[in-house]
């Protein structure tokens, strides 16, 4: 967990409480390994209330590339998104290529 934590501080949309979490993690893995549980439990709801919050954010922009006319069109390349992958995250803005 340490290394993930350590990379993933070089990805610019990582958020620095992701971070945190990773080397907590990391920390107590290391060096308290009985204290794992207790962790996590503090950490859980947290990191629940971040990735809704997320989401929610994902959605309102969803909501506006619809109300705009753009929603299903590629904000990278202007192509269109495959309708499967809509279906699998609508709330996609990249088509499948630009996403890789």
């Amino acid at each position: 967990l340490l290394d993930i934590a350590r990379d993933t501080m070089r990805l610019p949309r990582v958020s620095h409480r992701y971070i945190c979490v990773l080397s907590a993690l990391a920390y107590t893995i290391t060096n308290e390994p009985a204290q794992l549980d207790e962790v996590a439990m503090k950490l859980a709801p947290q990191a629940m209330l971040d990735q809704t919050s997320r989401h929610a954010q994902e959605i309102s922009i969803a909501l506006a590339r619809i109300d705009q006319g753009t929603y299903g069109t590629c904000s990278s390349c202007g192509g269109a998104i495959a309708k499967g992958r809509l279906e699998a995250r609508p709330s996609t803005e990249h088509c499948i290529s630009c996403a890789a």
